[in-house]
């Protein structure tokens, strides 16, 4: 485990995979989208939290299904995060903050592996911040209601079998429009669009590494 997490940790500190990574599971339009974006344009901050559990029977990657309450995105996987709150006095802040208000995990019983590359989301003018981390201890979630309708662990293996990308047309519930993309068909989840984007590009850090994902100790 200790290797393939140092080994992590490398690639999170080296060159990445970028927007090239992250264009694999973009939907339809989106490299258009991003191209358009003027010159200067500033879009609103906010952090992720992509947060590894070793407890669990194989290492695994911590997703949340947003509460059916929520005016946008709602019902869709995500991660822990949300927009940068003038308290927090940077963005890995605002990562921690919200997987603590979120699923109720604390600072304390996260250590942070690196960061991937920023990804700006087009619909919703959010240039996300994308934080790697591994829980040091068992989790004990404490869901919010009012953001979180359940807490997704997903085994990396999954993650990483082609076999489990598959296609279709998405409704965006923040413009209605409709979008074919490619997306994570894993647990009873379709995890799409921003998130699926963040996922292609650690994935494809790990499928470079040396060591390969191991089961929990």
């Amino acid at each position: 485990m200790q290797r393939f997490i140092d080994d992590l940790i490398q690639a999170l500190a080296g060159d990445k995979g970028g927007l090239q990574s992250q264009l694999l599971m973009a939907p339809e339009f989106r490299k258009e989208e991003l191209q358009q974006r003027p010159e200067g344009f500033r879009a609103r901050e906010s952090a992720v939290l992509l947060l590894l559990n070793p407890f669990s029977k194989e290492l695994s990657l911590i997703f949340t299904k947003r509460s059916s309450m929520l005016k946008v995105h709602r019902g869709q996987v995500s991660f822990p995060g949300g927009q940068r709150d003038k308290k927090d006095k940077n963005l890995l802040n605002t990562a921690l903050r919200e997987a603590y208000e979120e699923i109720g995990i604390n600072k304390e019983d996260i250590e942070i592996l690196g960061n991937l590359s920023e990804l700006f989301i087009p619909p919703s003018n959010f240039d996300v911040h994308c934080v790697v981390g591994i829980l040091q201890k068992k989790p004990q979630y404490k869901i919010n209601p009012n953001e979180v309708e359940e807490v997704v662990e997903v085994p990396l293996s999954m993650l990483l079998d082609p076999k489990n990308i598959k296609r279709k047309t998405f409704t965006s519930s923040s413009s209605d429009k409709h979008r074919p993309a490619p997306y994570f068909d894993v647990m009873g989840l379709e995890i799409w669009g921003a998130t699926a984007m963040i996922v292609s590009e650690l994935l494809e850090l790990i499928r470079a590494l040396k060591s390969k994902v191991p089961y929990s100790e």
